[in-house]
């Protein structure tokens, strides 16, 4: 198979319009300035109390992790600020809880992005990265072929489990496809469930993101079959903000994403790994400091993390994908507006790059 080389960098090329795949992608803010600057502006520096949504137990957007753990958001906005952070297990309960307004900025991968920013409630405005291997790990029985060609043949007629609406179920029907696959069943479960119904027999196979393919193997209930690299898929984590934030405070926009910007270089320094297994031990539960140690090193590995941070050709062919995805599956609008928009995420990119260089 084709090898692709792995990019630990950020790129400073980025686009907010003039793509589309089943949805119509579009930049939205123009629309935001309807309030009068002047109002804005005097809100500028100003204390913020925040909610930021985000899942310690998807890997992809360990960024958020770091962040919290490092408390760079009291190094970032206005001084009495507050920020709460809601802790999830999918990215559908912070897609309900941004269209609610319980939360301000969440953490999503790309199948729950997109339904996100289709929503007209939030924009994704950076991209904390893009990945072969995070999102699309295929988990199979103990007994299972090791050989693809044979594997293939030997998923028909098996059961399947992948959480519903999510970039997993989004390489599982790549992969079914792809290879002409037709399971028993495939059941909606998210990773806890899996792994409950491997162990008692009831799943052949499934698919599932890192962290949870990594202690799902360390339990010896499946092992890895073969991850989105195997196919060249690549998948994403995004982060999106809510449209009213956007509008009456983009100082604070600029200065989260300063804050995610530090955790992402954070998380990609090696020397940093230690302490980030501790702070991600102190946010999750049921995992041990060697697997998350284990899924830690899958971020750095060949097909791991790509930093993307804008909406480079790669993110937004992630986005595409996704959104094709969801169409296809009539759970999208075929003519539905996808708010993006990475100008502040690339003035943040290129004054981090400019200070760097003094």
């Amino acid at each position: 198979m084709v090898q692709k080389n792995n990019q630990d960098q950020h790129h400073d090329k980025h686009a907010t319009a003039g793509f589309a795949a089943g949805v119509c992608f579009c930049a939205c803010l123009a629309v935001f300035w309807a309030i009068p600057l002047a109002a804005v502006a005097k809100n500028y520096g100003t204390p913020v109390k925040i909610s930021v949504g985000y899942q310690p137990y998807y890997a992809e957007a360990w960024s958020a992790a770091v962040l919290r753990g490092l408390h760079l958001q009291a190094r970032f906005l206005p001084a009495g600020s507050s920020v709460n952070f809601y802790i999830a297990n999918r990215g559908l309960v912070l897609v309900r809880a941004l269209e609610e307004g319980k939360i301000q900025i969440a953490y999503l991968g790309d199948v729950p992005a997109v339904l996100a920013a289709a929503s007209g409630d939030a924009t994704i405005v950076a991209v904390p990265a893009t990945s072969e291997n995070q999102c699309s790990v295929l988990l199979v029985r103990p007994g299972a072929p090791a050989n693809l060609t044979a594997l293939a043949h030997w998923l028909n007629g098996r059961r399947i489990a992948v959480p519903r609406n999510s970039c997993s179920e989004s390489f599982l029907d790549h992969l079914l496809r792809t290879d002409n696959i037709h399971p028993a069943a495939v059941y909606n479960q998210d990773p806890g469930t899996i792994a409950t119904a491997f162990r008692a027999g009831l799943l052949d196979a499934a698919v599932v993101w890192q962290p949870a393919a990594t202690r799902i193997q360390s339990a010896g209930l499946a092992r890895a079959a073969l991850t989105g690299a195997d196919l060249h898929w690549h998948d994403g984590a995004f982060l999106l903000i809510r449209n009213d934030l956007i509008r009456t405070r983009p100082d604070i926009v600029k200065d989260w994403l300063r804050a995610e910007l530090a955790a992402e270089n954070y998380l990609a320094d090696p020397a940093n790994r230690q302490a980030v297994v501790q702070i991600l031990a102190g946010q999750t539960m049921n995992y041990t400091t060697a697997e998350l140690r284990q899924a830690l090193a899958t971020l750095s590995s060949k097909h791991g993390l790509r930093r993307d941070f804008t909406l480079t050709p790669q993110a937004r062919a992630v986005l595409r994908q996704a959104s094709t995805f969801l169409a296809g599956r009539h759970r999208l609008g075929a003519h539905a507006g996808l708010a993006v928009q990475d100008r502040f995420a690339a003035a943040i990119l290129r004054q981090s790059a400019s200070a760097a260089a003094q």
